[in-house]
């Protein structure tokens, strides 16, 4: 049975197999941009606690509750990770919420590999102490703006969330440097 919306197609082509590094798109999960209405951020993060048990993170971290993560990517913006848009509506009265869905690639990398992967392209410290887990910073990687979250100390395992009209030149340079 159809729910009457066109899921878009994945953004990125299949990664083969690596010793200590798996690469895989993350498919299907709602991704909705939330920005704190003018003077409405502590209204915000009250109702956010309130209606999802979720106290949206200071900066630039991931928080998870059972059915939403928030990542902060800027001042008074989440990106709102799991709900679909809808269950965000008690938000609506203190924050512009807009569902992103189709507009994101979003790439797992997991293992051992998947720091030096990452440390050949970001000029960010990825060491445990300096990004572990739950941290979260906006950056390039060979040209491409990416969100690069911190979801796991161990094994490492980071997400990369670019646009997805992006997402094929973030590929190739994958590709290219996987070997």
């Amino acid at each position: 049975m159809s729910d009457g919306w066109t899921r878009p197609a994945p953004a990125f082509p299949a990664f083969p197999p690596r010793p200590g590094l798996a690469v895989e798109e993350i498919v299907g999960r709602s991704i909705v941009t939330v920005v704190a209405r003018a003077g409405q951020e502590a209204a915000l993060r009250a109702v956010v606690e309130t209606a999802l048990g979720v106290l949206l993170p200071e900066g630039p971290r991931r928080v998870a509750g059972q059915e939403i993560a928030f990542i902060g990517i800027g001042p008074g913006k989440w990106l709102a990770i799991g709900l679909p848009v809808a269950a965000l509506a008690p938000l609506a009265d203190v924050a512009a919420i807009v569902d992103q869905s189709g507009a994101y690639g979003v790439l797992s990398l997991t293992g051992a590999g998947a720091r030096r992967l990452l440390g050949r392209a970001v000029a960010i410290d990825l060491d445990d102490a300096a990004f572990g887990a739950g941290s979260v910073a906006t950056t390039i990687i060979e040209h491409v703006g990416v969100t690069l979250v911190r979801t796991a100390a161990t094994p490492p395992a980071y997400e990369l969330y670019v646009v997805r009209s992006y997402a094929r030149s973030l590929a190739h340079w994958l590709h290219e440097t996987m070997g």
